[in-house]
């Protein structure tokens, strides 16, 4: 599993954060994804127990229908580069860019119907899971 930078190796291996924000700088993505990644896991409470010890237990409760910050969540750790403000918009992705905002609302999407798949509320259904 990868592990996020805390701000000291941020500072260390970037440096410190820049006075403003520039979307190809590889410090203020650093600085950015940090940020975006200290926010959700103020909101979440349930990823910060997964991070940790779910005290040895098989199986955890989790809501029927996802929180936001959960499912933004997980598209950031799906695409790191969600975590960073406007770096989808970037002239660099060429033609099939479809912006940054477009791109969280897809990835948002497809971390959605997996959260649905492990509920239960899927294709996947557990009353039907011994018909293999």
């Amino acid at each position: 599993m990868s592990r996020i930078q805390t701000a000291e190796e941020i500072t260390r291996n970037y440096g410190e954060r820049c006075p403003d924000f520039e979307p190809g700088c590889p410090c203020c993505q650093m600085w950015a994804m940090h940020d975006e990644i200290e926010r959700l896991r103020a909101s979440t409470p349930v990823a910060s127990q997964i991070e940790g010890d779910v005290g040895g237990k098989e199986t955890v409760t989790v809501p029927i229908e996802p929180p936001a910050a959960l499912l933004r969540s997980m598209a950031i750790r799906y695409d790191h580069g969600l975590g960073v403000p406007g770096y989808y918009d970037q002239q660099i992705f060429g033609a099939e860019n479809i912006g940054h905002a477009r791109r969280m609302e897809s990835t948002i999407t497809t971390m959605r119907q997996l959260y649905e798949e492990v509920v239960g509320k899927g294709f996947y259904r557990p009353e039907n899971s011994n018909a293999e």
